[in-house]
């Protein structure tokens, strides 16, 4: 299932009240996939790890920061990094 929103919900808030909805009929976790479709993606990575993000995809905005690479780095590292204790179960 996908959930379709408006920019206006891009907010870790909405991240971290949909996480505990993130699982399969089943009841196998299902990842929250987080659309960074917004200009200041490199300030909203560590809001959206706390918040519960398990993967990103970046928008072409990512292209108008001022390295780009360098945030694709940020979003792997904090990807890749042990869970912080904020981060919702």
């Amino acid at each position: 299932m996908y959930l379709i929103a408006p920019s206006i919900l891009s907010a870790d808030f909405v991240a971290a009240a949909l996480k505990p909805y993130c699982a399969r009929p089943q009841g196998a976790r299902a990842a929250l996939d987080v659309h960074l479709m917004v200009r200041a993606v490199d300030a909203l990575i560590e809001s959206f790890i706390a918040a519960g993000a398990d993967t990103f995809v970046a928008g072409s905005a990512i292209f108008g920061c001022a390295d780009y690479r360098a945030v694709i780095d940020a979003m792997r590292y904090e990807l890749r990094r042990p869970s912080p204790a904020s981060k919702v179960a």
